[in-house]
């Protein structure tokens, strides 16, 4: 049962390091790791020096060949088996500014945190259409994603879409697989260090948090937890392209999940419904937080869950579906802004690794004292 009074500010450090001594659980190592046994790993350490963001690129066997660029912050410890946070920036941002702007890096450096930093692509047919970088959630060519007049001068139908004939009047994104860039991604990055693959994690903000409830949905088997900031699904897609979820409730119920969300979103808003442009229609927030609730069956009806930062100037607060006979937790944050708006200073990024660090697929949260669960 969670307190009705806060408890006394715990640290990211000690929640985890408790977690670590409460939780048993045999690894899941990345090819990586192998290359470091036969002594090959020593020139990893050089990546980190700094905290500096490294970019890298991938070629992916997309409809045709595309190098796709990443940025990596590597841990202190490469040589030392390392949790993964793939972080997705919104539409028109890039990995290397989205790194920059949070503190994933510093906050994680105790943990050994690999944070990964991909940049989505902008292949705009015309200066007319084009709507920046984006990521492709499988919605191109659906029409019924957006009001029937369609979304006036933020429609965008890119090269990869015309090429693949997925173009439509709620059009906004590429039609390059950004599953399949992630999937090779991670692939790549676990080839070169030393992953924990039982403990890989995402993030993301507006199209970013899309991209994160598409690829749940897509590759259910990967991620241990996952934290969307103010990003919801295009009506329909509560389900995935396809209903995908209906045959994916087993893998995803070893998948947390944490929603952020400002009050005031005109842009995605929470509450659902057409936006303010107006154009695309979103799925509610609590019908999005709810399907996880269910899969996880946890208590149908959310609770107060007491944090060390609550309140502040922006009034943030979270519920939690409590009693997951998963083992995994479901919480849902709220807090005064419009969309765009971080939760104030640090707090989002605090606040998404604690959340994001418990878990790991193999082991419930079940197996840890109650006490962790109070921040």
């Amino acid at each position: 049962m969670v307190s009705s009074q806060p408890a006394a500010p715990t640290s990211l450090a000690t929640l985890v390091a408790l977690l670590t001594v409460c939780v048993s659980k045999a690894l899941q190592l990345s090819e990586g790791c192998n290359h470091l046994a036969v002594g090959k790993g020593a020139a990893l350490h050089s990546i980190s020096d700094g905290g500096v963001l490294k970019n890298k690129t991938v070629l992916v066997q997309d409809f045709e060949e595309v190098s796709r660029l990443y940025w990596l912050h590597a841990p202190p410890q490469p040589s030392e088996p390392a949790p993964l946070l793939i972080a997705f920036h919104g539409q028109t941002g890039e990995g290397k500014s989205f790194g920059e702007s949070h503190n994933f890096g510093a906050l994680g450096k105790d943990h050994n945190l690999m944070v990964v930093f991909p940049t989505g692509m902008d292949d705009s047919y015309s200066p007319a259409e084009d709507q920046g970088t984006g990521w492709n959630v499988g919605s191109a060519g659906d029409n019924s994603t957006c009001v029937p007049e369609g979304v006036g001068g933020e429609y965008g139908c890119y090269k990869s879409c015309r090429a693949l004939k997925q173009c439509g009047r709620c059009n906004w994104s590429t039609c390059y697989d950004d599953v399949l860039f992630i999937k090779t991604l991670i692939k790549t990055v676990a080839q070169e260090f030393c992953i924990d693959l039982d403990r890989i994690y995402a993030q993301g903000e507006s199209n970013g948090a899309m991209m994160i409830q598409h690829l749940v949905r897509e590759l259910p088997d990967t991620f241990a937890g996952v934290t969307t900031w103010f990003g919801t699904p295009l009506v329909g897609y509560l389900l995935g392209k396809n209903s995908k979820v209906i045959g994916a409730q087993v893998p995803l119920s070893r998948t947390a999940y944490l929603a952020m969300h400002g009050r005031n979103d005109v842009t995605i808003p929470p509450k659902g419904g057409v936006d303010y442009i107006p154009g695309w229609i979103y799925e509610p927030l609590e019908q999005t937080t709810g399907l996880f609730a269910a899969i996880h069956h946890c208590n149908a009806v959310a609770t107060k869950l007491v944090t060390r930062w609550d309140g502040g100037p922006l009034n943030f607060e979270c519920v939690e579906y409590q009693r997951c006979s998963t083992g995994r937790r479901v919480v849902q944050c709220m807090y005064d802004g419009v969309h765009g708006d971080w939760p104030s200073g640090t707090d989002g990024d605090e606040i998404t690794l604690w959340f994001l660090l418990q878990f790991t697929r193999s082991s419930p949260l079940a197996l840890v004292d109650e006490a962790i669960r109070l921040v």
